[in-house]
């Protein structure tokens, strides 16, 4: 009686059990690599709605293409194998679970069939707005399959993106690690598409999904080269040019030809290159304050990290944080027993 399954493509054969998960199972197998009849997912049905619910959002409130007929036939089809490179989606959050349960489930769904080789972490900066919660309750089978990694931690009061994301990239130990805002629309096999601008240019370090505004911090890179140049600069305010010198950094280390951007031409570039609007209010909400009680400006911090980076990369200070013992601030790994009832937590 669920409102989304009339919207599954009917090759689905979907059984309910006491769990309220979800079976997928292939009546009449066309493709050889289907077995008919065979159990190939579980799902949690909440996760299901709840992508179906934010496509809905995502269309008519946003403007935006949430693709629910790929994702409905993606998570549907047999899990692509395992190559040479794997892929890590790394997303942080700190109170913005208005824009995390629209993206989320989609980015699951979008990216289902790869998790052999690919792995979506994500970290909950202490989220007072009910987060934890939710992802618990609707993104359950992502966790249970391995292939969602949660984790939380109150040790970043306010929001620095440096620390945010060097957290959740230092977390992975996939082959190329991906920022992927909480806010950001990946798209339709995503994961393949960020393993084949690797596989197919050996002298590529880093890949840019800048397509639209809040996709600049869409940066794919070789997790060696992130660990040798240390993350993104926690030295600075808590927002604002860190992407970019993320950037200026891997041209200098490694040469201009280690980076690119995703081509105009590229038909995949909107699939990919989507994102919930942020006021710039919104941005800084939950940074610190100055002592003197002065407004948060976006463009002011992002002016001045931008001028003190630039001074660093022209002493070639590629390496950051160098005084640090580690990047990023230490977390608790959320981990989940059998039948929704037991819920432990390993610091990493």
């Amino acid at each position: 009686g669920s409102s989304w399954r009339p919207k599954i493509k009917n090759w689905f054969v979907m059984q309910i059990d006491m769990e309220d998960r979800i079976s997928w199972r292939y009546p009449k197998a066309k493709d050889p690599t289907f077995a008919p009849g065979k159990l190939y997912d579980r799902w949690d049905a909440t996760l299901v709605d709840s992508a179906y619910q934010a496509q809905f959002k995502i269309q008519n409130d946003y403007k935006l293409e949430p693709y629910w007929t790929e994702a409905t036939a993606i998570a549907g089809s047999a899990h692509t194998d395992p190559q040479d490179l794997t892929v890590a989606l790394c997303i942080t959050t700190k109170n913005r679970l208005w824009q995390l349960r629209r993206a989320l489930p989609l980015n699951l769904m979008h990216n289902w069939r790869h998790q052999k080789w690919c792995k979506v972490y994500l970290v909950d900066f202490g989220s007072t707005d009910g987060t934890f919660s939710w992802v618990m309750s609707n993104c359950r089978s992502a966790i249970d399959a391995g292939f969602l990694k949660f984790y939380y931690t109150e040790s970043l009061p306010d929001w620095h993106a440096s620390i945010g994301k060097n957290t959740a990239h230092r977390l992975a130990k996939e082959d190329i690690l991906v920022n992927v805002d909480g806010d950001n629309l990946v798209g339709p096999d995503y994961a393949l598409h960020v393993r084949r601008q690797f596989q197919d240019n050996p002298q590529l370090e880093c890949f840019q999904y800048e397509v639209k505004d809040g996709t600049c911090g869409r940066i794919a890179i070789r997790r060696e080269l992130f660990h040798e140049l240390n993350g993104y600069d926690e030295d600075a305010g808590p927002m604002g040019g860190q992407d970019v010198d993320l950037v200026w950094r891997v041209q200098k280390y490694k040469g201009a030809q280690s980076w690119s951007n995703i081509n105009k031409k590229d038909p995949k570039r909107i699939h990919h290159g989507q994102a919930i609007v942020n006021s710039i209010e919104a941005k800084v909400e939950h940074c610190k304050r100055p002592v003197d009680g002065a407004k948060l400006d976006w463009h002011k911090m992002d002016k001045a990290n931008k001028t003190q980076f630039k001074k660093r990369l022209a002493r070639g200070e590629c390496r950051r944080n160098t005084g640090q013992s580690m990047i990023g601030v230490g977390v608790k790994q959320i981990l989940c027993g059998k039948h929704n009832k037991i819920i432990t937590c390993k610091e990493v």
